[in-house]
């Protein structure tokens, strides 16, 4: 399983466009989502209001927005070698 932390906010069109790439390669890779709304904790807010969406994947790379889908696969492969996890070709239909 591959933790993964998702910093989002309500009303954000780029946290929609991650989200939506992150469960397109959840049909791949046996990925644990947390979603963090950066409103419900101060530290997170002080940290990721001008950056978000952020996405965390333990153990790998630390995204930014724009979040760009060739980033986001590299840091999950990268991780899924790293432990031995084998990809999964993504449904369809």
């Amino acid at each position: 399983m591959i933790r993964v932390l998702f910093y989002t906010k309500p009303d954000c069109g780029l946290c929609d466009e991650a989200w939506a790439l992150l469960r397109r390669w959840e049909e791949r890779y046996p990925l644990a989502i947390q979603v963090r709304d950066i409103r419900e904790n101060p530290e997170w807010f002080e940290r990721y209001w001008d950056r978000i969406p952020v996405i965390q994947v333990e153990g790998g790379a630390t995204l930014e927005a724009p979040i760009h889908p060739g980033d986001l696969e590299r840091a999950l492969a990268q991780v899924a070698r790293q432990r031995g996890i084998s990809s999964t070709a993504p449904r369809t239909g």
